[in-house]
């Protein structure tokens, strides 16, 4: 798996991936690509601008807060019992 496929998805993971965007724009140099991401639980977007398409977009994932691209730990609740296991439809009524 590439950096950017991996970064791509955990951001979608956490629920932050709602805009992604990614244009050519005529330079000097010749081509650049612009890209930008938008989260979701922040108002505006990160913007990368690179020759290589891939790295214009890691620039702009990696311009987003660090919360928003890390792995969100799973919350494990000791004090919720397991569900009851149903073998039965009868055995729902308690």
């Amino acid at each position: 798996m590439s950096e950017l496929e991996r970064r791509l998805r955990q951001i979608a993971n956490n629920g932050e991936l709602t805009y992604l965007s990614m244009i050519p724009v005529a330079g000097k140099g010749g081509v650049v690509f612009c890209a930008q991401v938008s989260p979701a639980s922040r108002f505006g977007h990160s913007e990368g601008r690179d020759s290589d398409p891939v790295e214009a977009l890691l620039k702009a994932i990696n311009g987003l807060p660090k919360s928003f691209v890390k792995d969100k730990p799973t919350k494990r609740n000791a004090t919720t019992p397991a569900p009851p296991q149903v073998s039965e439809p009868w055995d729902i009524i308690t």
